[in-house]
């Protein structure tokens, strides 16, 4: 009797956490014009990395209807966040990031080159410079996106070399598949954080 009593304990803990997993390891949020390509070679490299365990979410793959988008940022277990120079002007990107920031859901950043990292005055006037109307009706506003854009400044991130090799992706796709148990909250954006060489 006390046998059994164990199995259907540890089944339905078994069935719940199951219930609580993220469909998702990471959604990669990228801007398709400068870093498309760039995110479909690293989910690839991700997923490997992941052993089939779990799946790197994109939009060219996942996506079926536009609304459900914010949806899949907080059923995956981590956002990275690929920051190239255009990533903060496209507003369903940013409304991606912010969906993070409100659902505590972790982010990295992977920095490249061309990105820079955005002034004060940038982010006091971004309504000015970006119409994100689009995400109004989707509960995300001008004040939500401030101070979303303060806080990526204080996130961990990879930075990307200007040239990079095989070799470099694989060792970005090994950090981001373990990384939530390896990277400090506190790291500063202005601090690279090395991919770990395999």
């Amino acid at each position: 009797m006390v046998l059994l009593v164990a199995c259907v304990v540890f089944s339905l803990g078994k069935f719940w956490l199951q219930l609580k997993k993220k469909p998702f390891k990471h959604f990669i949020s990228h801007h398709k014009v400068a870093t498309g390509s760039f995110a479909r070679l690293f989910k690839i490299h991700v997923d490997a990395a992941c052993k089939g365990k779990s799946k790197a979410w994109i939009d060219c793959d996942n996506l079926q209807n536009l609304e459900l988008l914010f949806d899949y940022v907080w059923m995956s277990e981590s956002v990275v966040a690929l920051m190239s120079q255009d990533l903060l002007l496209r507003p369903w990107c940013v409304g991606e990031l912010v969906t993070a920031h409100v659902k505590l859901v972790p982010v990295i950043c992977v920095i490249f080159p061309d990105y820079v990292r955005p002034e004060a005055e940038f982010i006091d006037n971004y309504a000015e410079r970006v119409d994100i109307q689009c995400l109004a009706p989707l509960g995300i506003s001008d004040e939500m996106v401030r101070r979303c854009i303060s806080w990526m400044g204080e996130l961990p991130c990879c930075v990307m070399p200007a040239r990079f090799s095989h070799d470099t992706l694989v060792a970005l796709a090994a950090c981001c598949a373990g990384w939530t148990s390896r990277l400090p909250r506190s790291s500063q954006a202005d601090k690279a954080l090395e991919p770990p060489v395999s």
